[in-house]
């Protein structure tokens, strides 16, 4: 009878072992996914009042049209006074794969050239016409649609929990 006692002991603390584990294994796998999660949502706070100071500013200052130099579906180049020193400066946003990572690059062209990136997964970019038609000639375009998307995929070991942040704002030129 005793030993019989012992090995149900046993059984049952194996069990409660397995089950506290397994317990700590997915509160640590949920930490982690809300360190991610944090980390990509903060990241696109900071791209986005980077985007948006440069989009808000599109032609702001600019005497010559177009204040659009060239834009397509992923990327844009414009003019503006982004320091407010009556300097017209370049401004230019697109997609750059390095690695098989996308990276949303924006490249300034002040005083003297300067680049940022930061890791995305999607940038979509659209110009309309006054009518509030799709176009990319440059000589039509009043305003335009960003759709920016960063996942967290590429901080993930698992897809659990997966989330990301999506940024979408349409932009009106400044006359």
């Amino acid at each position: 009878m005793g030993s019989i006692n012992l090995t149900g002991s046993f059984i049952i603390g194996g069990i409660v072992l397995l089950t506290l584990l397994f317990v700590q294994s997915n509160i640590k796998d949920f930490q982690r996914s809300q360190i991610i999660n944090e980390f990509t949502e903060s990241s696109m706070v900071s791209m986005s009042n980077v985007v948006d100071y440069d989009f808000n500013k599109i032609g702001y200052r600019v005497t010559t049209n177009p204040k659009i130099s060239s834009i397509n579906g992923s990327s844009i180049s414009f003019l503006s006074d982004l320091n407010n020193n009556g300097t017209v400066d370049s401004v230019k946003y697109f997609i750059r794969t390095l690695s098989g990572k996308q990276y949303l690059v924006r490249r300034t062209f002040e005083n003297s050239a300067s680049e940022y990136q930061m890791a995305i997964s999607n940038f979509l970019i659209q110009g309309y016409d006054s009518l509030n038609s799709a176009t990319f000639t440059v000589a039509n375009i009043k305003s335009v649609d960003v759709k920016i998307v960063i996942d967290n995929n590429a901080f993930r070991s698992d897809t659990t929990s997966n989330f990301g942040s999506y940024y979408q704002r349409r932009y009106f030129i400044h006359n």
